[in-house]
């Protein structure tokens, strides 16, 4: 494993032009029994939807939502994230009940199909891992590799406590996943849990031949222990710059904006990359953001995120639905939820779409 060079440089907070952002949902329908969901959609001309889930433990579950399920390995906590270009998916887990081993799979969907994953392998310890990748042609006139990059986070124990993030880029045959390089991983928080991570592309530079970096602009969500009332504690929000240098694949962050955004459990965040209004000076895409509130109620966030400069201003908060452990996925202003029915281990799970706007 190639040794990081890793920087956490936090900024003071940078403002967002005041383009406004709105969500609408759609109406639910339960689409299958288990727990834990998590949802991924590919790209906006190709919206794919996979989804994993747990049933009786510790099988995992994968459908192409609407299509029947099959199981695709065992494990718990599943969490999945789609490239939006060539429709690969990448699944994280853990390989057993608590702390531990921490694994990944690959996968492709063509033609409507359930998906196929065609590689599982352990990269780390820990515990709820979360996961994000992007990737994008190369830009005409550079020659740096095909732009893309997977951001993964994790809690380092069981409860409240380290969590770590780490960025691994991915071996690409003719646009088929085959594998993962990880560049190393770095501890960013020592008193949080469930982290849950997004990403889309900023820019690239280019020094020499195939020499150079990708920008990525990310937001990074996670629970606390801190001023909990009524069953739930403070969310904190992380937003900022993430920099993949080649050929050395060294990598840093730069966050920009943090602090206190609502009170909760089991966050969830994702990019709707799209222009909001492109008549703005500063034009932004949207965030959104949706976790357990007190008493089953499931909150939504939204947000204008610049994706230039990793800014994120929040701007509006409300009950879309009642359930638990809520999970969303979004890709240019179009995107789908799913969550539990009940407390339960297992139950009915259900889905609704979402609309990103202004």
């Amino acid at each position: 494993m190639k040794k990081p060079v890793l920087a956490f440089v936090f900024l003071a907070t940078v403002a967002v032009d005041a383009s406004a952002v709105t969500v609408t949902f759609g109406p639910s329908w339960s689409y299958a029994n288990g727990g834990r969901p998590a949802i991924a959609v590919g790209t906006e001309s190709n919206p794919l939807q996979v989804e994993v889930h747990h049933g009786n433990a510790p099988a995992l579950w994968t459908s192409y939502i609407g299509k029947q399920q099959v199981q695709y390995t065992t494990g718990f906590f599943p969490q999945i994230a789609a490239d939006h270009f060539y429709n690969n998916f990448v699944e994280l887990h853990q390989g057993q009940s608590g702390p531990g081993s921490l694994w990944y799979s690959i996968g492709s969907v063509s033609n409507g199909n359930n998906p196929i994953w065609n590689v599982k392998t352990s990269f780390d310890n820990g515990a709820y891992p979360s996961v994000a990748i992007h990737a994008t042609p190369t830009q005409r006139g550079f020659t740096l590799p095909v732009n893309a990059a997977v951001l993964e986070a994790h809690q380092g124990q069981a409860g409240v406590g380290s969590l770590w993030i780490s960025e691994g880029t991915p071996t690409n045959a003719n646009g088929t996943w085959t594998g993962i390089s990880w560049a190393g991983g770095a501890q960013y928080n020592s008193a949080g849990l469930a982290p849950s991570v997004a990403m889309t592309f900023a820019s690239q530079t280019q020094t020499g031949y195939n020499t150079g970096s990708y920008q990525y602009s990310i937001v990074e969500v996670h629970g606390s222990a801190d001023y909990c009332s009524n069953g739930v504690c403070a969310l904190y929000y992380n937003s900022g710059i993430l920099t993949v240098s080649y050929p050395s694949l060294s990598w840093s962050i730069q966050f920009v904006n943090q602090g206190i955004y609502g009170f909760g459990a089991n966050p969830s965040v994702t990019i709707c990359d799209a222009y909001l209004d492109i008549n703005t000076s500063n034009p932004g895409y949207g965030a959104i953001e949706v976790h357990e509130g007190a008493n089953g109620a499931m909150i939504a966030d939204a947000g204008v995120f610049n994706p230039v400069s990793g800014a994120l201003t929040w701007q509006q908060s409300f009950q879309y639905a009642s359930g638990y452990h809520p999970r969303v996925s979004c890709s240019g202003v179009n995107g789908v939820e799913v969550h539990q029915g009940t407390s339960a281990t297992t139950g009915p799970l259900w889905t609704s779409t979402l609309k990103a706007g202004n």
